[in-house]
């Protein structure tokens, strides 16, 4: 069996042996196993990094995020957002959500339970920079585009009204200016999205 091909349990050589470098530490004083290392020179080079990396990257309980495998400063570990336990129970909240969008599935592969992601507390401007990304521009740009065509629209109605009042020349059916500007109103407001 190659290097890259599958394992019977679906995992490739290269990333079982990095899998288990990633976790070859001894909790009590943190001395390294024995690690397993690929066949080919360049293969041992970075496995070996990448373990001692790993290594360095443990806090003090030895725990690290479960998909991005560092303990970084900059980010808290949580425990247990979902029914894993152990150290695949630990995980950075921004590589659960990373992980999230990029699945677009809220449940654990491995229990099938859903995230628990703790809800994010806006402050008020934050909460006032979302309203207006999301509503009020489109509120203001969908009112000026409508205020922009409305007196066009109330010109190119009075002026059909007033070319039907001329076309009847009839004296008993001529059309007074206020009923000519009311049937234009009307019909610009009835028009307009609610």
């Amino acid at each position: 069996m190659t290097d890259n091909q599958p394992a019977p349990s679906g995992l490739s050589v290269t990333s079982a042996i990095r899998l288990y470098n990633s976790v070859a530490v001894n909790d009590e004083n943190m001395v390294m196993r024995p690690i397993i290392t690929a066949r080919r020179e360049d293969e041992d080079t970075m496995s070996l990094q990448k373990s001692i990396e790993t290594l360095m990257s443990l806090d003090e309980n030895g725990n690290s995020c479960r998909i991005c495998r560092w303990n970084r400063s900059d980010l808290d570990i949580m425990e247990s957002p979902c029914l894993c336990r152990g150290t695949v129970g630990h995980i950075h909240l921004q590589c659960l959500k990373r992980w999230i969008m990029h699945r677009r599935n809220i449940h654990c592969e491995i229990c099938n339970a859903s995230f628990i992601i703790p809800v994010e507390k806006l402050s008020w401007q934050q909460k006032l920079a979302n309203f207006c990304k999301q509503c009020a521009i489109p509120i203001v740009r969908n009112l000026l585009f409508s205020f922009s065509l409305l007196p066009l629209g109330h010109v190119v109605l009075q002026q059909v009204l007033f070319c039907m009042e001329t076309i009847n020349q009839s004296p008993n059916e001529r059309l007074t200016f206020a009923e000519i500007m009311v049937a234009s109103c009307t019909l610009m407001t009835s028009s307009l999205p609610v």
